[in-house]
C-alpha cells in the first residue's frame, strides 16, 4: 500500500470518531452487567422489604436501595418512587449499611425516579442526613428532600453528601429546610448538599 493511501485511511478513521462523538454529544458508557428495576410500593422506612417483585408491600424505598447494594458489581438499577411522603423512621445515625438513618449508596450505580418534586417527597424526620453516597453514582429526578440533618463533626450535607470518589446527578429536584447539627467550621456545613466528588445540577 503506498504512503499516501495509508495517510487518506488514517484520516478516515479520524474523522470517523469526531462523528462518533459529535452524533453522541459524549464518550460511550460502559455496558452495565445487569440491569434491575424495583417499584417501591409502600411509604413506610422498612429496610426488610427488599424483595421488590410485582407482589403488594414488599418493597421499601430503604429496602429497594439495600437490593441496589447487593447487586454485583457494574449493575444498575432503577428505583420508581410513586407520589407520596416517606419518613424516616429508623433512627441511628452514624450506621453506613443502610440500616438505619440515612439511606446509604454503597459504589453502585442508581436511579430514584420519582413523579414530580411536589408529590414525591423524603422527609428526614430530622433523625439524620437524608442520603450518603459513599462511592456510586446516584442520579435523583423529580422529588423533593427535606428535614434532613446531618450530625456534628460528620462532613455535613442535610440532604446530601456525596463522598470524595462519587457522582451525584440532581434532575428536577427541590431541597428543603434541611440542616447541620454541629459549629464546627472544618465538618459542620453544606445544610442542603456536602460534595467531595463529582456533583451535576440541572433544573433544580
Amino acid at each position: 500500500m503506498s504512503r499516501s493511501r495509508m495517510i487518506t485511511h488514517s484520516i478516515t478513521l479520524v474523522l470517523l470518531i469526531v462523528m462518533v462523538l459529535t452524533a453522541t454529544g459524549q464518550p460511550v458508557r460502559a455496558v452495565p452487567t445487569a440491569e434491575y428495576v424495583s417499584n417501591v410500593d409502600m411509604t413506610y422506612d422498612d429496610p426488610t422489604k427488599t424483595a421488590c417483585t410485582t407482589s403488594d408491600d414488599d418493597c421499601s424505598r430503604r429496602g429497594a436501595i439495600s437490593f441496589a447494594n447487593a447487586t454485583t458489581e457494574g449493575s444498575v438499577t432503577h428505583i420508581t418512587i410513586p407520589p407520596g411522603t416517606y419518613y424516616f423512621s429508623r433512627s441511628g445515625s452514624g450506621e453506613n449499611l443502610n440500616a438505619t438513618g440515612d439511606l446509604d449508596i454503597l459504589y453502585r450505580d442508581v436511579y430514584l425516579h420519582g413523579i414530580n418534586n411536589e408529590t414525591t417527597l423524603i422527609d428526614g424526620q430530622i433523625y439524620d442526613r437524608v442520603f450518603d453516597n459513599h462511592g456510586g453514582t446516584l442520579t435523583m429526578e423529580h422529588l423533593k428532600i427535606a428535614q434532613g440533618r446531618a450530625p456534628g463533626g460528620n462532613m455535613g450535607g442535610g440532604a446530601i453528601l456525596n463522598r470524595s470518589g462519587a457522582k451525584q446527578i440532581l434532575n428536577d429536584v427541590i431541597i428543603n429546610n434541611n440542616s447541620v447539627l454541629g459549629t464546627d467550621p472544618n465538618n459542620d456545613y453544606g445544610g442542603g448538599i456536602s460534595n467531595y466528588g463529582i456533583m451535576t445540577i440541572q433544573f433544580s
